[in-house]
């Protein structure tokens, strides 16, 4: 398809076309998957060969903490291979529970905090393709706290504020 449109185009005359072709082609014998992640999500990548490992070995818990010496490219390889079945299912209910949260509204959110909840919780489970976001190190510390304050925390209540609270100045005068 990109070929017919380079030559709709005349791009087929410019020195690049076949650079140009070659990115958007399975031509060198590589799946488009393959290609852009470097062999790990292709065919007979990394990722696939370890999560067929575990489903092969151990398909029910995993290897546990010490996992195997495998890249961890995505949460759901992660999770396959230190929880098994049971880690998949474990951790596709947490994301659920996050999205049930937010779908259902509580806390009530005002302004402009819907929408960037909204995009903080889908940049997170998109992310979950592609490293694992919940359990990496410093990334998936920052990304707890900020959908736990975003999604499961409601804004303050006048009722729950003392007195003292409202006008600290006008009491000390």
């Amino acid at each position: 398809m990109i070929r017919v449109a380079l030559t709709q185009v005349d791009i087929p005359q410019w020195r690049g076309a076949w650079i140009l072709s070659t990115l958007f082609s399975g031509s060198d014998g590589t799946s488009i998957a393959g290609k852009y992640t470097a062999g790990r999500l292709g065919s007979n990548g990394a990722s696939g060969v370890a999560f067929d490992y575990v489903l092969n070995t151990q398909p029910w818990f995993g290897y546990g903490a010490g996992g195997l010496a495998v890249p961890y490219d995505s949460s759901w390889i992660e999770a396959v291979i230190v929880g098994g079945i049971v880690g998949v299912v474990l951790f596709a209910l947490v994301l659920a529970v996050l999205v049930g949260a937010w779908l259902s509204g509580r806390p009530a959110q005002s302004g402009a905090q819907r929408p960037f909840t909204t995009s903080v919780l889908a940049m997170s489970l998109a992310a979950t393709a592609g490293l694992p976001a919940f359990t990496a190190n410093r990334v998936g510390i920052f990304i707890w706290i900020f959908l736990a304050l975003l999604i499961l925390v409601g804004e303050s209540q006048r009722d729950n504020v003392p007195e003292i609270l409202e006008n600290p100045l006008e009491k000390t005068l």
